[in-house]
């Protein structure tokens, strides 16, 4: 089946906004983004830091029930 190519009737360009707003359009969003990033940044590290501790204190926990098992069985064997 033959079909023809859609063109959708354009209207004129619109007039582009001025290079100054647009800089000032971009330096706000940075700064916005900024003040958003550094506590959430933050957070994360947090999260991170709390995930490693929690992981070595599962860790010694195992490590010292094995040695006492360990122990134990030295002395009353298996």
């Amino acid at each position: 089946m033959y079909m023809e190519r859609i063109e959708i009737p354009a209207e004129t360009a619109t007039r582009s906004r001025p290079k100054a707003l647009k800089l000032a359009a971009g330096v706000a969003f940075l700064l916005v983004s900024s003040l958003v990033m550094a506590p959430w940044l933050c957070i994360v590290a947090a999260w991170f830091a709390l995930g490693g501790v929690a992981r070595a204190v599962a860790w010694l926990g195992r490590t010292i029930r094995d040695t006492l098992l360990y122990a134990g069985e030295l002395v009353v064997g298996r």
